[in-house]
């Protein structure tokens, strides 16, 4: 009889203060994490974000709003379309330019 085994590792989005390079250091230990590496197997892992960069490695995203699916698909390619997400990343940067 196959076990399911469900490992869960919770972490919550660093504040926006926090320092760009320490949020890159841990976003490439959970990048390794979940394409198997050290010789483990690939992991889904499931992100809730508030911020854009912080997932535009994922392979799919599912972008919500009141309750509803509103868009799916590869993040750099819904950063393209004129959908919610495009608009998003969009003002993330010009956020980022005002600082």
């Amino acid at each position: 009889m196959p076990v399911l085994a469900l490992h869960c590792l919770y972490f919550t989005t660093p504040p926006s203060h926090s320092f760009r390079q320490t949020d890159a250091l841990i976003q490439g230990v959970l990048h390794d994490a979940v394409a198997g590496g050290q010789g483990g197997r690939q992991r889904t892992m499931l992100v809730i974000a508030h911020r854009v960069d912080t997932i535009m490695d994922c392979d799919q995203l599912l972008v919500l709003g009141k309750g509803r699916l509103l868009e799916s698909g590869p993040p750099r390619q819904l950063a393209k379309s004129s959908g919610v997400f495009s608009r998003l990343v969009s003002a993330a940067a010009a956020n980022a330019q005002q600082k």
